[in-house]
């Protein structure tokens, strides 16, 4: 079965959600309203291009994005993706839609509806893969801080070498740490404002890594990066599981720049050995327990933040 959608697609995608045991969506904005616009329900998937440059620009509204999240939506983030697909079960819409009222109400949309298993599962499989980066609610947080209202929007450039784009994720460093020391005790008013940013006090609280003010890294990594922390210790080194920057602060005796970091109550890692075989067999041979660098290469982003996604 297939079927164009154009002024029935809303409705389509609004009964199929309804009767959907599990869906699962790829769009790439979420604009006021979004939430009330279709039923998505706890385990459900939903990849969006909140980036805080989009929202910035209005075209993510994180307060809409928040609803779902706390309803038990599974949110994740590519920043440059612009798919528009709502995978229901058997059947799946390709088409122009983002989720937003003004998609639904002012603008002339299309769609394809199908069951057919080949284009259903290619779909599934398109989700599954870009289902990386994980958006918590922290995050969620400085989304907010940021957006502003929407704005219209031009055409943007289109991909000048024709190459096929390959999806991006956040900014990604990998930082070797060693046991703390003195140097990492910041001001009580400094360490009350990033603590704030930290809203699920449950399961996140502060962590703080030392850097001398010259370091370029410290004046690189930027609020809502993520971090990859290897932990040496003597004959033994681990990997924290992905966490991201919240702030930056100066010690107590302003000798070294303090970055300040979400870490999970109690934090997941696994032997640095484990995740060198992983990143080893996916020929990903650069990064050393010593590493201390941004990781610019997307493919290598995914294997790093896929060692943890379990």
């Amino acid at each position: 079965m297939i079927k164009f959608l154009s002024d029935d697609i809303w409705p389509t995608i609004k009964n199929l959600a309804e009767k959907s045991k599990t869906t699962k969506i790829a769009v790439a904005y979420f604009g006021n309203r979004a939430a009330s616009k279709l039923k998505l329900k706890s385990g459900d998937t939903l990849i969006l291009a909140i980036s805080l440059r989009n929202v910035k620009a209005g075209q993510i509204n994180p307060h809409e994005v928040e609803k779902l999240f706390k309803k038990g939506v599974v949110i994740y983030n590519v920043e440059n993706l612009h798919s528009k697909i709502f995978h229901f079960g058997n059947k799946v819409i390709i088409g122009s839609a983002n989720i937003s009222e003004n998609s639904e109400e002012r603008l002339i949309e299309t769609g394809v509806l199908t069951n057919d298993s080949k284009v259903v599962n290619a779909a599934s499989k398109f989700i599954e893969d870009h289902s990386i980066e994980k958006v918590e609610q922290d995050y969620l947080e400085v989304c907010k801080k940021n957006y502003k209202a929407p704005k219209f929007f031009g055409a943007k450039n289109k991909n000048a070498t024709g190459n096929r784009l390959t999806k991006k994720l956040s900014k990604v460093w990998v930082l070797s740490t060693k046991s703390s020391n003195a140097n990492d005790d910041i001001s009580e008013k400094a360490e009350e404002r990033l603590y704030k940013k930290i809203t699920d006090s449950k399961n996140f609280t502060t962590e703080h890594i030392t850097f001398p003010p010259s370091s370029k890294i410290i004046r690189e990594i930027k609020e809502g990066d993520i971090l990859f922390e290897i932990f040496n210790q003597p004959g033994k080194a681990i990997v924290f599981a992905p966490k991201r920057a919240i702030g930056i602060a100066w010690n107590r005796p302003k000798t070294h720049k303090v970055l300040v970091v979400e870490e999970r109550v109690k934090p997941k890692y696994k032997s640095w050995n484990v995740v060198k075989k992983e990143l080893n067999k996916q020929g990903v041979k650069m990064i050393t327990n010593n590493s201390n660098r941004e990781i610019i290469s997307e493919n290598t982003k995914e294997i790093l933040l896929n060692c943890f996604k379990k």
